[in-house]
C-alpha cells in the first residue's frame, strides 16, 4: 500500500502537501493538486479515510450485527441505516450471524473494540445478549428482539410487535375464518413471539382453529409443504416473513389440485400490492433511518440515548376507510400533461378495484388546458379540473364548487397535506376552491462532483477569493455560472455554468420572479403595485448575468433546463421539482449518481405544480369525493411519488424509500415551506396573478430579445399592468 511519502517523493512535494491535498485543506495551487493526484493514481493509492480518523483518536465505526440479508426486513433497515452514515464520519460495518448463536459470540469475540462508535444488533442470543453487549464501551442498540429489557447500559428500537398481531387477528376475525395456520422462526426469537402472543391474544374468544408451526430459516420449504399436507384444512396461513410467504407460494404450485388457502405475511413496507399474499407492513427503512438519527444525535451531542423507541406500525397497506366499492361510475378530469398525469394513469386501474370508478383523463399542453377553461359550461364539462396554482385566483371561482358545498373539510382531509403552503393551492380570498394536486417549487439542482472537486475549489479560490461552495445568494450564484461557462472560463468542465427557462411567457416570468423578490420584493403603494422601479431594473440586469451563462438553446419549458442539465452540459440548473425525475428516466443522463439539490439563490422559491377542484357543473360530486379520498391517502402518494409524479403529503419528503432514489426531496421540502406564489388580495384587492405574471412574463421577453431596455420594459409592465386593472 503506498504512503503519503511515496506520493510527495513521486510528485515532488512535500509531505505536508500531500496531506493538504488528500484531506481538501490549505491552499495549494492547481499546479501541485495535479501533480499529486497523477502520482496518487501512478501509484494507486486509496485514501482511507477511517485510518487517519483513527489516528485522531476518534471511534469510527457503527457496527451492525443481524441475522441475514436475505429478510425484508433486515436488507431494508441495513440499507436505510447505511444511506444515512454515509453522508456523516462514520463508517457501517456489517456481520452476518445466519441466527447462529456461536456465530454470533464469535463476532463479538473478534469485533476491534478500539473502533466502535457504537453498535446495533439484531440478536439471536436470548438471556445471554445482555452479558456480552453490556462489556462494550460504547452504545449498544438492539432491534427487533429486545433482549435485554432490563439493561441501563444498552437502549432498544422497533415496532409493536404484539399490536401488529392483534390487528392480523381482528382481520382474521372479519374475514370469516374458522382456521388458520401461524408460521414463524422458533419460539426462541422474540420478535416472532410477541406477534404471536398479540394474534393468540386477539382470537382467543373466537371460534377460530390456531395451529402454530415454526421452523429455523433454512427448512422453510419442507415445512410449509407439510402444513398444507396437515389436518384440519386452514384458510389462511399467517407467516411471518416474506420469505416463508414464498416458500407457502412454492408449495401450493406444486400441489395445485388442492384448495389455495390465503396468504397473510408481514414484511417491509413497499409501495405497490404484492400479487400472491395480503401485507401487513413494517417499515423498517424508516425503522433504520430513526435508529440512525438517535445514534448520531448521540455521537455528535452526547446525548442520552432513549432507553425504548417504538415506532408505528404502518399496517395493511392500499386500505382505504370510507371508501366503499358501488355500481360502474364514469368521471372525467381534466389535466395538463405532466409527470404526475403519467404516474395518475398508470395507477388506475387500482381505483376502478377499489371504488368501481373509472376515471378518464384528458391533458394538455399549458397553454391549451387554459383555453379550455373558457369552454367549460353546463352542456360541455368535466368532473375534476387540474388547473396551474399560477390560475387559481382567476379562474378558480368561474370553475369550482367550493369545497365546504362539496362537503369537505379540512378535517376529511391528510393532516400532513401541505401545511404552510396550503392555503396557495386551495384559498382565494376566504372561500377555498381546491386542493394541492402535484405541488412543486423551484429549486437548484447541482452537480456534487464538480463541487468538490479541489482542482476546480482551487481555481475559483484563485479567481474569486472565495470557497467554490454551492450558491445561496444571487451574486454568488452569477459568479458560479460564469465560473462554470466555458465561454467565459475555457477551463470549465461544462459548456454552461446554469440553464434558464424562459421560452415563453410564463416561464420567463417564473425564472425572473425570483431575482426580484430577492432584490427588493414587490412594491406595493397605496393598494396598487410599482413595478417601475430603479429596483426592477436591477432585478433585470442580475437575471440577464444568469442567461449570459446559461445555455444557448432557448428553454421553453422545465423540463427542456432538465434536460440540459442532464446531458452534463450544465454545473447548476433551476426548475421546478415536478420536472425533475426526468433525470432519473432518461436513458441518455450523465448526472445520475452525481446530482444533489438545494433552495434556490436568493431563498425566494416559487411554488408551482396544480390544484384540483371539483367542476361546479359536475352532477357526480359524491365520486369527486370518492376519488380525492383515495388519490390523498399515503399508499397513492407513495405509488405517484416513485412513477415521479409529486405528492401534497409532506411525510412523504422524508420517507426514506423516496429519499433514496430522488435526492431532491429534502430540498424540494424546504422550497415547499418557504415559497410563495402571487400576493394577497388583503393587500391588493385586484390583484390577478396569471395577469401580473403574464405582464412581467412578456417585458421580460421584450429585453431578451433585444426589443426593450430594462427601464422600457419596467415602464411598459407598469402601463401594461395598470391599464388592465
Amino acid at each position: 500500500m503506498p504512503t503519503i511519502k511515496d506520493i510527495a517523493r513521486v510528485a515532488g512535494v512535500s509531505h505536508g502537501t500531500v496531506s493538504n491535498v488528500l484531506n481538501k485543506t490549505g491552499k495549494v495551487s492547481i499546479e501541485k493538486i495535479r501533480l499529486v493526484e497523477a502520482a496518487a493514481k501512478t501509484l494507486g493509492y486509496v485514501p482511507n479515510a477511517q485510518a487517519q480518523r483513527l489516528r485522531a483518536g476518534v471511534a469510527v465505526t457503527v457496527a451492525l450485527i443481524i441475522p441475514s440479508l436475505y429478510k425484508d426486513t433486515y436488507l431494508d433497515f441495513y440499507t436505510s441505516l447505511q444511506e444515512l452514515l454515509r453522508s456523516t464520519e462514520y463508517d457501517l460495518s456489517l456481520s452476518i450471524t445466519n441466527d447462529v448463536k456461536s456465530m454470533e459470540e464469535q463476532i463479538l469475540q473478534n469485533i476491534p473494540r478500539a473502533e466502535l462508535a457504537a453498535v446495533v444488533a439484531i440478536s439471536c442470543l436470548g438471556d445471554n445478549a445482555q452479558k456480552l453487549y453490556e462489556e462494550f464501551n460504547c452504545p449498544v442498540m438492539f432491534v427487533d428482539r429486545n433482549v435485554a429489557p432490563n439493561s441501563n447500559k444498552v437502549s432498544y428500537i422497533g415496532f409493536d410487535l404484539e399490536a401488529a398481531g392483534r390487528e392480523i387477528g381482528k382481520h382474521i376475525i372479519e374475514n370469516g375464518d374458522s382456521s388458520v395456520a401461524f408460521f414463524s422462526s422458533p419460539s426462541r426469537y422474540i420478535d416472532d413471539k410477541e406477534v404471536f402472543t398479540g394474534f393468540s391474544s386477539a382470537l382467543e374468544n373466537s371460534q377460530v382453529f390456531i395451529q402454530k408451526f415454526t421452523s429455523d430459516f433454512s427448512l422453510a420449504i419442507p415445512k410449509a409443504f407439510s402444513i398444507l399436507d396437515s389436518k384440519p384444512y386452514v384458510d389462511t396461513i399467517v407467516t411471518c416473513s416474506l420469505s416463508r410467504a414464498d416458500a407457502f407460494s412454492s408449495a401450493i404450485r406444486c400441489n395445485p389440485n388442492k384448495k389455495s388457502p390465503r396468504i397473510i405475511t408481514l414484511c417491509s413496507a413497499g409501495t405497490f400490492p404484492k400479487p400472491h399474499y395480503d401485507t401487513y407492513e413494517l417499515d423498517y427503512r424508516k425503522l433504520g433511518a430513526k435508529a440512525g438519527q438517535i445514534l448520531i444525535k448521540y455521537l455528535s451531542t452526547g446525548k442520552t440515548i432513549p432507553k425504548h423507541t417504538l415506532l408505528d406500525c404502518k399496517g395493511f397497506p392500499f386500505r382505504f376507510d370510507g371508501l366503499i366499492k358501488s355500481l360502474p361510475r364514469r368521471l372525467s378530469l381534466l389535466t395538463l400533461n405532466s409527470p404526475s398525469t403519467t404516474a395518475l394513469r398508470q395507477l388506475l386501474p387500482l381505483l376502478e378495484e377499489e371504488t368501481g370508478i373509472t376515471l378518464t383523463v384528458t391533458s394538455m399542453t399549458y397553454d391549451n388546458l387554459i383555453a379550455q377553461f373558457s369552454l367549460i359550461n353546463n352542456k360541455f364539462h368535466y368532473d375534476l379540473i387540474r388547473m396551474d396554482v399560477a390560475r387559481l385566483d382567476t379562474y378558480g371561482p368561474q370553475l369550482y364548487l367550493p369545497l365546504n358545498q362539496a362537503g369537505l373539510n379540512q378535517e376529511q382531509l391528510p393532516i400532513d397535506l401541505m401545511h404552510k403552503a396550503y392555503s396557495h393551492y386551495s384559498y382565494v380570498g376566504e372561500t377555498a376552491y381546491a386542493l394541492p394536486f402535484d405541488p412543486s417549487a423551484q429549486i437548484l439542482l447541482y452537480r456534487s462532483d464538480l463541487f468538490s472537486d479541489a482542482i476546480l475549489c482551487r481555481a475559483y479560490y484563485e479567481q474569486y477569493r472565495e470557497t467554490l461552495e454551492v450558491p445561496k445568494t444571487l451574486e454568488q450564484y452569477k459568479r458560479v455560472s460564469e465560473f462554470f461557462t466555458r465561454s467565459i472560463n475555457p477551463d470549465s468542465p461544462t459548456i454552461y455554468g446554469t440553464t434558464c427557462t424562459y421560452g415563453h411567457t410564463s416561464t420567463a416570468a417564473c425564472s425572473f420572479l425570483p431575482f426580484l423578490l430577492a432584490n427588493c420584493g414587490i412594491e406595493i403603494q397605496n393598494g396598487q403595485i410599482n413595478l417601475n422601479t430603479t429596483k426592477t431594473v436591477e432585478a433585470i440586469n442580475g437575471f440577464l448575468e444568469i442567461i449570459n451563462s446559461s445555455s444557448a438553446k432557448e428553454a421553453v419549458w422545465w423540463s427542456d433546463s432538465v434536460q440540459e442539465f442532464a446531458s452534463g452540459n450544465a454545473a447548476t440548473a433551476i426548475t421546478f421539482s415536478n420536472h425533475v425525475s426526468y433525470l432519473m428516466n432518461s436513458k441518455h443522463s450523465s448526472v445520475v449518481g452525481c446530482t444533489d439539490a438545494a433552495v434556490i439563490p436568493g431563498g425566494y422559491p416559487l411554488l408551482g405544480g396544480g390544484v384540483l377542484g371539483i367542476d361546479k357543473y359536475s352532477q357526480q360530486v359524491d365520486a369527486c369525493k370518492q376519488f380525492i379520498q383515495w388519490y390523498y391517502s399515503p399508499d397513492i402518494s407513495s405509488a405517484l411519488v416513485l412513477l415521479g409524479g409529486s405528492s401534497p403529503l409532506m411525510t412523504l419528503y422524508d420517507d426514506p424509500r423516496h429519499v433514496s432514489i430522488f435526492p431532491w426531496m429534502t430540498a424540494t421540502k424546504r422550497s415547499l415551506e418557504i415559497g410563495t406564489r402571487g400576493i394577497p388580495k388583503s393587500l391588493v384587492p385586484s390583484y390577478s396573478n396569471s395577469r401580473f405574471e403574464y405582464v412581467m412574463g412578456t417585458a421580460i421577453r421584450q429585453v431578451i430579445d433585444g426589443a426593450m431596455t430594462p427601464a422600457q420594459a419596467t415602464a411598459f409592465a407598469q402601463e401594461m399592468y395598470s391599464s388592465q386593472i
